[in-house]
């Protein structure tokens, strides 16, 4: 009677652990089968984000090469247009949906689908956005402006002094932080708001315009500028007395640390970044050009200068170009002595202004697709100087289209 009963409670033990083996073996593979598919929906995701990219990529070469494109982006502000693309890369690659909608004259918002199927039959998909935009003004219809935004102008904790000439930004002009002092000589012009804070002070010898005033204000387009197309031979880049790569230019930057540098041609070309954070006096006869962003100072210097500063000089010669110039950003930043620019400070993306050296003082003008000044009240003066800025800048229907905005949605 016993060994019966034990018979039967080990048969009841046996069952429940092969009920658990199973139970165990039917997570693992649905565990596994589950780990599979993150894998493959990351992978596929990470394929969809490249096929959005290229779809923002393709619709930038249009605006570039096609000439239909090109001159609608250009002349019509309301345009809009779309395209797709299966298999772009070979059979199965999935596949782009992109559209471009005009915000202004050549500049609007393009968004990019990718798409493609997943082992298990579920789709994938990456949404990719830009702002993208061309200066196409010439230089000529630029006058009396010593601060041009191409969207907004923020000046913030600074002292700012625009002599004889206007600001403008062609969105927003925003003033705000303890003891801000901005003055203006002529007229403050902001196409849509400007806004004051209570403890900023604004003096303005004209008239603030801005999107409520009657009439409206008319935006000033940014002045073209052409840094190395091949078919213009007005380019900086075929225009230029010498031309340095990146790290050639580091080294020019580095051998001078602790001395002077004089770079004594009229254009001076660099094929890449420029950046300038040593203890050097750089005294610039002529234009320095960089095809990507020019930093003056050092971003963390306000913990680490230790008097190894920048000193900037940039002199201008009648009939000749003067100033700065990016193809993307240029910031002045901590561990700037000081400037004397007589030239255009031009960056197809932003101007920063974030330093807290003596006053830095421009004879020409700025024109910057986005204008930060946070200098903690040193001076920042602008000079409008009409010789320096038509000299500099050239008509040009080759200006680079620039992409000023990234980001990412996911499906």
């Amino acid at each position: 009677m016993i060994l019966s009963e034990n018979k039967g409670s080990t048969l009841i033990i046996v069952i429940l652990l092969m009920g658990l083996l199973l139970f165990l073996s039917l997570y693992y593979l649905e565990f596994s089968s589950m780990e599979k598919k993150i894998s493959d929906s990351q992978f596929k995701g990470l394929e969809t984000y490249h096929l959005a990219e290229a779809g923002i990529e393709e619709m930038i070469w249009r605006l570039k090469n096609n000439e239909t494109y090109k001159n609608n982006f250009e002349s019509d502000p309301d345009w809009s247009a779309s395209f797709n693309r299966s298999n772009p890369f070979g059979p199965g690659s999935g596949s782009y949906e992109v559209s471009i909608q005009n915000t202004g004259l050549a500049q609007g918002n393009i968004v990019s689908t990718g798409t493609k199927t997943t082992v298990f039959g579920s789709l994938s998909q990456r949404v990719v956005k830009t702002k993208v935009y061309k200066a196409i003004a010439s230089s000529s219809k630029i006058d009396d402006v010593g601060i041009l935004g191409g969207h907004d102008i923020e000046i913030f904790l600074s002292d700012v002094i625009v002599s004889t000439s206007s600001l403008q930004a062609n969105h927003d002009v925003t003033v705000s932080g303890l003891e801000t002092d901005l003055f203006v000589d002529h007229d403050l012009i902001a196409l849509n708001d400007f806004d004051q804070s209570f403890l900023a002070d604004v003096h303005v010898g004209g008239d603030i315009i801005d999107g409520d005033s009657t009439p409206a204000p008319e935006e000033l387009e940014m002045p073209s500028v052409s840094f190395d197309n091949p078919e213009d031979p007005d380019s900086y880049k075929s225009r230029a007395d010498i031309i340095y790569t990146e790290d050639e230019f580091e080294d020019l930057i580095d051998n001078a640390d602790g001395g002077s540098l004089i770079l004594d041609s009229e254009i001076i070309y660099v094929e890449g970044e420029v950046k300038i954070d040593k203890d050097v006096d750089l005294i610039i006869n002529g234009l320095l050009v960089a095809n990507g962003d020019i930093t003056l100072g050092d971003p963390y210097g306000f913990l680490s200068c230790w008097g190894n500063y920048t000193d900037l000089t940039i002199n201008h010669e009648d009939g000749f170009s003067a100033g700065l110039i990016a193809n993307g950003d240029i910031t002045f930043d901590y561990c700037m002595e000081g400037g004397d620019i007589h030239g255009v400070v031009y960056a197809t993306k932003d101007f920063i202004f974030t330093d807290f050296s003596n006053q830095i003082t421009i004879v020409g003008a700025i024109f910057a697709r986005e204008v930060g000044v946070f200098s903690v009240w040193q001076d920042l003066e602008i000079i409008y100087g009409d010789e320096e800025v038509q000299d500099t800048l050239q008509t040009t229907e080759f200006s680079p289209v620039v992409t000023v905005e990234h980001w990412e949605e996911e499906y």
